[in-house]
């Protein structure tokens, strides 16, 4: 298989998915252009939030320690994120990976995870983006990258409000490995946050396993 996807880019090298350029799913003149740094809101709560991530009314009652969201979730994003998701471009989870690690100091000494995917969708495109962006973040940043979340759950939360998703993710995940879980600070990552009903519910299950820290890192922010 890795075989077959260099003798693919090799022949057939990738296309900006912007400007046409050819040599990367998206050149950097268009990541500066098109994926501008957003730290305008709270993802909780959709309110302005000058430091990043969740506010300090939200931070009291949310079980994630903190959430880095790289961009808003605007055209050039959504090309992005379905350019891996639905077209087969798993060259785009580099970049993808290489943007939140710009914009971002990561905690260090963490483990990184990722949050699984329904099944279904998994056997569909016969691969998890997120575990892909996971990988190649932690490959990046030099930390270690663990499977420590199994999905239960077959049900896909995509166009449900936050009240169903917590509904629809009661007791979703469990846990693989839990020695790389107890007393360690665990990053988890997705390509988009909208509810945070996905990432909160796994930050649970990490919690009750011991977690001491749980931070989540995506590559967009869909404001409610």
């Amino acid at each position: 298989m890795f075989m077959l996807e260099f003798l693919v880019s090799t022949l057939a090298p990738h296309i900006c998915v912007v400007c046409r350029k050819e040599g990367a799913p998206i050149c950097y003149d268009c990541i500066v252009a098109h994926c501008s740094y957003d730290t305008a809101y709270c993802y909780c709560c959709s309110n302005s939030n000058a430091t990043h991530g969740i506010c300090a009314n939200c931070r009291t009652k949310n079980p994630l320690d903190r959430v880095f969201s790289g961009v808003t979730y605007g055209n050039v994003a959504l090309k992005l994120v379905r350019g891996l998701k639905f077209e087969r471009n798993k060259a785009m989870a580099s970049c993808l990976a290489s943007w939140i690690l710009a914009n971002f100091s990561l905690p260090t000494g963490v483990v990184v995870t990722h949050v699984p995917t329904a099944n279904s969708r998994v056997r569909l495109r016969g691969y998890d983006q997120a575990k892909l962006i996971a990988q190649c973040l932690a490959k990046q940043a030099g930390l270690p990258y663990k499977e420590l979340l199994s999905r239960r759950s077959k049900t896909r939360q995509v166009g449900s409000n936050r009240a169903d998703r917590f509904l629809q993710l009661n007791n979703a995940f469990g846990i693989l490995q839990p020695r790389y879980v107890a007393h360690r600070q665990i990053l988890i990552v997705d390509d988009v946050v909208t509810t945070g009903a996905t990432l909160e519910q796994a930050a649970i299950t990490l919690k009750l396993a011991g977690a001491h820290k749980v931070t989540a890192a995506t590559f967009a922010h869909q404001p409610k």
